[in-house]
């Protein structure tokens, strides 16, 4: 089967408000060199003829070297340290490939619309070809969990002389910025 590359092929991922792009890879001593995303060649993981096929990754991340050298350019958008959306630039596709990136909240104080709850939110993902018209959008949801404390009735479990079941999920590590110290109580009243 012959195989022509596409001419420039991009890939623009936007996150909702509230969420930036951190880094997979962070350099502390030298926050330049800290990589945001990361691209693996990939491996067709179902029929390659279906509009909804699924790639894979295969092998190592794609160094520096080996992006230049595939045409492959990634840019960032925001402030320096709030990198909101992304742009991937494949000049000459002509294999399947992976990106990952991470994203992070903005806020992790106490104050955030994020803390002590379960949320939900998105990202818009645009891929195309340039100069075609035709470009396939999704928005991808994804789970927030930011929970310090939850309590919930355990129905499963029948009522035996007047006693219910409760669970009770407490994460006790820090999720949010402070000074250390914090001090937590946990009070329970029926």
């Amino acid at each position: 089967m012959h195989r022509e590359s596409l001419a420039s092929s991009f890939v623009n991922d936007n996150l909702e408000a509230g969420f930036k792009f951190a880094p997979i890879i962070e350099d502390k001593v030298n926050p330049a060199n800290n990589k945001y995303f990361l691209i693996y060649k990939g491996s067709p993981a179902t029929d390659i003829t279906r509009f909804d096929g699924t790639v894979k990754a295969a092998g190592a991340y794609l160094t520096d070297v080996q992006l230049a050298a595939n045409n492959i350019t990634a840019e960032f958008n925001g402030s320096a340290d709030a990198k909101t959306s992304a742009k991937f630039t494949f000049s000459n596709l002509s294999s399947p490939y992976v990106i990952f990136v991470k994203a992070e909240m903005v806020d992790k104080t106490t104050d955030s619309p994020f803390f002590n709850k379960l949320s939900t939110t998105g990202n818009t993902v645009e891929m195309g070809i340039e100069n075609f018209k035709d470009r396939l959008y999704r928005v991808v949801k994804a789970d927030v969990d930011e929970t310090v404390l939850k309590k919930e009735y355990d129905g499963s479990v029948k009522e035996e002389n007047g006693y219910i079941k409760w669970n009770l999920s407490y994460r006790p590590y820090k999720t949010y910025a402070d000074n250390n110290e914090t001090k937590i109580q946990i009070e329970d009243k029926l």
